[in-house]
C-alpha cells in the first residue's frame, strides 16, 4: 500500500457482521470460530485481549485475526529472512494456518537487499522476485511494480510443494529466467493472483492498472478494476475516469478460482457516493460493502473507528457472512456517526427509513428492532419491532422481468411483534434483489425527532441472537419552522419604486438541522421570476445564517438578500403586484413509501416551509 493517507470526511461508527470459518483462530484454540486475518494501515493500541507477548502495541506490519488476537508479529513473518526492522505488511494469504504458513509482501525492501518491497515472500523462506510474477506481461526486468494484494490458488498440499521448490531454486534462479515461474505454475496447477502498486507501463492505454487482479501462470487480467466495482463507481481508465486500486484480495474458497463473484477486496481510495465506501472496508466484487473497517477491529477496541486495511486472508475456509443491518435509507452504516448523522454534512432521517440488511440462509425469521438513546440500556419493555403501517405488511412486485417469478403481488408480512419469515424474503429477494428488511414509518416512532438505538434480531430455530452492533438514528419530522419575511423598509403589501430598489429582505427561520434557503422576486405582465443564489448553513461567514437558521438565537430578524424587480425581464417590469418568496430546507434524508403499491423507495430534498409577502411596484 502506497504509505499516504486519505483523509476522510465520515467518521465510521458502527461493526455491522462478523465473518465465521472453520479452522483456527490461534495456535491454541481448534475451535470454530469467526476468523478474517488482515493488517492495518496504522499502528494502534488494542484494548482489546492482552496479546500473548504482553505487548499492547499493534504494528501495520502485524498479522491480526478477528478475534481481537495478533496471529503472528511481524518479526515472525520475517523470523527466515533475520530482519528486525519493522517493513510493514502490504499483501497476506494464510495458507495453512496450524502451521503459520503464509505468503506475504513487506512494504519496505529488505535493508541489506535480501528482497524487495514487491517480492512475494512465505514464512517458510521462499522468495518469488517482482519479475517473475510479472513476467507474462512482458515487463521490463529492472521494473519492479510493487506488490499490494495477493491469494494463492489451488490445492493446499500442491501450494505448498510449490513453494518448497521456489525456495530450493534461490531467489537468483527467478531473476534469471523470470518466465520459469508460469511453466511452474502450470505444472502444480495453482497459480498467483496478485495486484501491482504501479500501473504498466503502456502510452496512452496501459495493459493494465494497479486495481486490476492479476495472474501470474497466464499473464491475464483476472478481474478488471472497473468490473470489481459497482457501476454506479466511476472506475476504470480511460473510459470511466478513476483507478480505485487494489490494496488487498481474498477468494472465498482458494480452489474455486471460477467464481469471480466470491472476490473480495479492498481498494487504496474511498468513495463517497453511493454505494459509499473506505479503503478500509472489504468490497464484493461487483457487489459493493459486506464488511466494514469497523467489522474488522471491532475486537481490538481500538480508539478509533477506522485503521485501514492493507491485507486479507479468509484462511482455509472463506467467509460467511453475518447477519446484519447493511443501510438506512440507502445511506451505508459506515456513513452514520453515533449521533445518528450521515455523511458530512450530518444529515438526520426522516419519514419512511428504507432498512437493508443480510439474512443469511440457515436464518428462521427476523426483525428490526429499536428504543430511544435516552433509554439504554434498554429495558425489554422498552424494544420495539418496526411496524410498516397499520396493516403491517406491504405488497411487492414478484415479477422479475424476465420470467423467473409469478407476476402476482404478494404481501410481505409480518406478525404482530414484528418478525418476518426469512425463507420467504429470500424467496422474494430472488425477484426483488433491492428488498429491504423492513420500511419504517418513522413519522410514527414515540419521538418522532428522538434519537434511537436500532439493531437486527434473528431466530434459528428457538434460538434468539442479535446482531453485536448498534446502529444510531436521529429522526427529523419536523418541517423549518418560525417562518418570517418581511421588506427592511416600508411594509409588507406596501408601495414601493424604482428609488427602493434594490429592496433589502428581512427574515427569520428556525430548524436544528437548517440546510439552505434561497429568495425569489416574481410579478409582472407578463408574469415571471427570478431566484437567487442558494445560501448554505455553513456557506458563507457573516451571511446571517448558522447550523440552526438565522442567528442569534431565538431566530433573529436578519438581513437576508436584497431582490430587485429590475432582475426580471424588461417586458415584466410594469405597474404591478409582486411576490417576493423564500423557501427553508433542513437536511433530513427523507424517505417516501407507498406500500399499498411497491416497496420501491422514494427520497426528497428535505423537509421545506414556504413564506412569501407581496407588494406593489409602480416604475
Amino acid at each position: 500500500m502506497k504509505r499516504w493517507k486519505i483523509s476522510l470526511q465520515l467518521l465510521l461508527m458502527f461493526s455491522i457482521f462478523i465473518c465465521m470459518l472453520t479452522g483456527l483462530a490461534t495456535a491454541q484454540d481448534e475451535k470454530k470460530e469467526m476468523a478474517v486475518f488482515f493488517s492495518t494501515e496504522e499502528e494502534f493500541i488494542t484494548r482489546g485481549p492482552k496479546p500473548a507477548d504482553g505487548n499492547p502495541v499493534i504494528s501495520d506490519g502485524d498479522l491480526l485475526h478477528s478475534s481481537g488476537t495478533v496471529y503472528m508479529r511481524h518479526y515472525q513473518l520475517l523470523e527466515m529472512f533475520e530482519v528486525k526492522n519493522d517493513l510493514g505488511l502490504d499483501a497476506a494469504d494464510v495458507i495453512d494456518a496450524r502451521g503459520r504458513f503464509v505468503a506475504f509482501s513487506t512494504e519496505l525492501d529488505h535493508p541489506y537487499g535480501a528482497f524487495t518491497a514487491g517480492d512475494l515472500l512465505t514464512t517458510t523462506g521462499a522468495i518469488v522476485p517482482n519479475a517473475a510474477l510479472l513476467a507474462s506481461f512482458n515487463i521490463p526486468r529492472g521494473l519492479n511494480l510493487g506488490l499490494d494484494a495477493v491469494q494463492v490458488i489451488g490445492k493446499e498440499d500442491r501450494i505448498v510443494e510449490f513453494f518448497n521448490v521456489v525456495k530450493e531454486r534461490g531467489r537468483e534462479y527467478w531473476i534469471k529466467d523470470p518466465k520459469a515461474l508460469s511453466g511452474y505454475l502450470k505444472e502444480f496447477g495453482i497459480d498467483i493472483w496478485f495486484s501491482t502498486e504501479g500501473t504498466a507501463p503502456t502510452p496512452r492505454r496501459p495493459r493494465f492498472l494497479d486495481g486490476d487482479l492479476l495472474s501470474a501462470a497466464s499473464g491475464t487480467i483476472v478481474l478488471r478494476n472497473r468490473n470489481a466495482l459497482p457501476n454506479s463507481v466511476p472506475a476504470g481508465i480511460p473510459d470511466r475516469g478513476v483507478d480505485f486500486g487494489m490494496d488487498a484480495v481474498a477468494l472465498q474458497k482458494r480452489e474455486n478460482r471460477e467464481n469471480r463473484k466470491y472476490i473480495f477486496y479492498s481498494t487504496e481510495i474511498l468513495f463517497e457516493g453511493r454505494p459509499s465506501f473506505t479503503d478500509g472496508d472489504v468490497l464484493r466484487s461487483g457487489n459493493g460493502v459486506v464488511l466494514h473497517n469497523g467489522a474488522l477491529i471491532m475486537r481490538f477496541k481500538p480508539k478509533a473507528g477506522f485503521l485501514g486495511l492493507d491485507a486479507l486472508s479468509f484462511g482455509r475456509s472463506g467467509i460467511a457472512l453475518y447477519p446484519q443491518i447493511r443501510s438506512f435509507s440507502l445511506v451505508s452504516v459506515n456513513d452514520i456517526d453515533n449521533s445518528g448523522l450521515a455523511y458530512s454534512d450530518k444529515q438526520p432521517f426522516g419519514l419512511w427509513i428504507q432498512i437493508h440488511g443480510h439474512i443469511p440462509n440457515d436464518v428462521d425469521q427476523f426483525r428490526v428492532v429499536f428504543c430511544k438513546k435516552s433509554s439504554w440500556p434498554c429495558a425489554p419493555a422498552d424494544i420495539e419491532g418496526i411496524p410498516v403501517t397499520s396493516t403491517k405488511n406491504w405488497h411487492v412486485d414478484d415479477k422479475d422481468g424476465l420470467g423467473g417469478c409469478s407476476g402476482d403481488r404478494h404481501w410481505y408480512s409480518l406478525d404482530a411483534d414484528g418478525w418476518y419469515d426469512a425463507a420467504d424474503y429470500r424467496d422474494l429477494r430472488l425477484c426483488n434483489p433491492a428488498l429491504p428488511l423492513t420500511v419504517w414509518n418513522s413519522k410514527s416512532a414515540p419521538d418522532p425527532e428522538g434519537l434511537y438505538v436500532v439493531w437486527l434480531q434473528y431466530r434459528r430455530g428457538a434460538v434468539e441472537s442479535r446482531e453485536p452492533s448498534n446502529h444510531y438514528i436521529q429522526l427529523d419530522n419536523t418541517a423549518p419552522e418560525n417562518l418570517l419575511l418581511q421588506p427592511k423598509t416600508g411594509s409588507i403589501c406596501g408601495q414601493f419604486g424604482p428609488g427602493d430598489m434594490p429592496l433589502m429582505v428581512k427574515g427569520r427561520f428556525y430548524d436544528r438541522h437548517f440546510y439552505w434557503y434561497q429568495l425569489a422576486v416574481s410579478g409582472g405582465n407578463p408574469w415571471a421570476s427570478k431566484s437567487y443564489s442558494i445560501v448554505k448553513h455553513d456557506t458563507i461567514p457573516g451571511d446571517n445564517v448558522g447550523v440552526t437558521g438565522t442567528f442569534p438565537l431565538p431566530p433573529a430578524i436578519v438581513d437576508l438578500h436584497a431582490v430587485d424587480v429590475n432582475d426580471l425581464p424588461a417586458a415584466s417590469v410594469d405597474k404591478c403586484a409582486y411576490t417576493v418568496g423564500l423557501w427553508v430546507y433542513d437536511r433530513t434524508i427523507r424517505g417516501g413509501f407507498n406500500p399499498l403499491t411497491d416497496y420501491r423507495p422514494v427520497y426528497g430534498s428535505g423537509w421545506r416551509s414556504y413564506i412569501a409577502f407581496t407588494f406593489d411596484y409602480t416604475p
